[in-house]
């Protein structure tokens, strides 16, 4: 793997995570190799290792797929991304393989670059780690004022409180008519 190319804070930060997952504190690694990749979005080895710190396989993953989109060769991502789609229960079962196959013979092979396809009209949903559809929000409208909800919450006892105003009527009485027409 080569990362001669990458940011020196991100090494920095790089470092601190080695340190720490040396050290079994893996919410400290995870939170450096967290830092390293946000410095340098292409540094294959700090994929690598918070792929490899990671609690969710879902995220084990997203990470080590980014790790062979940046380097194809990494022998370390390819045993990661098998460990983690059988975790998840994307693998099937493999049959015996024949002698010339291996497991790394029947990982997808990162696709060749095209010519990318014209943008769509509406925005496109971007995927979450493992594939999932990131959610979306419904489009606004409708309301016109809010119904005079108060919510009050007490940083003391963590509790919190929550009025809604309902709608009531009265039927007119003879004694509220008299007052109506006297008006």
């Amino acid at each position: 793997m080569t990362d001669m190319g990458a940011d020196p804070v991100a090494y920095e930060w790089l470092r601190l995570g080695v340190r720490a997952a040396l050290e079994d504190n893996r919410e400290d690694a995870r939170y450096y190799f967290v830092q390293a990749v946000r410095t340098d979005l292409n540094f294959a080895r700090a994929w690598l290792y918070l792929g490899g710190v990671a609690d969710d396989p879902a995220l084990t993953l997203s990470c080590l797929q980014k790790v062979l989109r940046l380097d194809s060769n990494e022998t370390q991502a390819r045993a990661g991304l098998v460990w983690a789609r059988e975790k998840l229960g994307l693998l099937q079962p493999l049959l015996p393989l024949l002698p010339s196959l291996s497991q790394a013979d029947l990982l997808p092979q990162p696709a060749p670059a095209v010519e990318a396809p014209p943008a769509p009209a509406a925005p496109p949903r971007t995927l979450l780690w493992g594939g999932l559809p990131a959610p979306t929000l419904p489009k606004g409208g409708g309301a016109i004022r809010g119904i005079g909800e108060k919510f009050a919450a007490n940083p003391v006892t963590g509790t919190g409180s929550m009025s809604v105003p309902i709608a009531t009527w009265s039927v007119p009485t003879a004694s509220t008519s008299r007052r109506i027409e006297s008006i």
